[in-house]
């Protein structure tokens, strides 16, 4: 157990460079074998805190699975639930699950050894049993370049410049065009009920390659997707990248 101290960080601070990755690892369960895992708890000075893996050994939890839904666990993963199921009840409610969330390490580890005995139990003697582990991964999120263009489609001169701002991945495009006061950006709050923030929209990922000539209106028009702002979070799967913006969005279906 690791005590960490917040007395000299502010509540209010805040690194909008992290941010949590959910994801999810898993593991076939095996009679009278380990799960290879170490596990840490980090308290904080409120006494309440976070359990967190501390290392991997052996081949559980350590390959990739075939479907990618699956990924190795790391040092430092919080875990956040605990799945058991078949391998082929994706669709059928799991055998056992537990959410795990500010679970302390006597409790979480008392929810790991409950999941675990299923495969010691004689109804599953055929069936392969795999404990999924969900966890949240602190990770740092991808830089993503946003070009608001302005111009409409008949000025071909572009006198209305491109305007760049800097975002990073999972960032809301509704939130990010807030600062552009000259921006109608709807009236419900960013439900997705008016329809006043629509944008045209274009992602290309930063290995994606991009012609050097620059293309006209026209084309760029076309290869744009009419998007509402409040729906659109930039960098899916904290992919970096450049999204293109659209605000004259009535050029795109003209």
């Amino acid at each position: 157990k690791t005590t960490v101290s917040m007395a000299a960080r502010d509540q209010n601070d805040k690194d909008d460079k992290y941010g949590l990755q959910v994801l999810q690892s898993r593991a076939r369960l095996e009679p009278g074998q380990g799960l290879g895992l170490g596990l840490e708890e980090l308290v904080g000075d409120d006494r309440h805190g976070i359990v967190a893996i501390q290392h991997v050994s052996g081949p559980s939890f350590l390959v990739n699975d075939d479907d990618d839904t699956y990924q190795s666990l790391r040092v430092g993963d919080i875990v956040v639930g605990v799945t058991v199921g078949t391998e082929k009840d994706s669709n059928q409610a799991p055998l056992f699950h537990e959410t795990t969330t500010g679970f302390p390490y006597e409790r979480l580890m008392e929810t790991l050894i409950q999941a675990k005995s299923l495969a010691e139990q004689p109804q599953y003697p055929q069936q392969a049993l795999f404990l999924t582990l969900q966890v949240n991964r602190l990770i740092e999120r991808a830089a993503i370049t946003v070009v608001l263009q302005q111009h409409p489609r008949d000025d071909a001169s572009r006198t209305k410049r491109d305007v760049v701002l800097s975002a990073r991945a999972g960032d809301n495009l509704r939130r990010l065009l807030q600062v552009r006061r000259d921006m109608v950006l709807g009236t419900c709050g960013g439900e997705g009920q008016c329809g006043m923030c629509l944008v045209g929209y274009r992602f290309c990922e930063t290995n994606a390659t991009r012609s050097r000539t620059t293309p006209t209106a026209e084309k760029e028009a076309a290869t744009m997707e009419l998007k509402k702002a409040c729906q659109v979070v930039l960098g899916t799967d904290n992919q970096p990248g450049t999204a293109y913006i659209n605000l004259n969005p009535t050029e795109l279906s003209a």
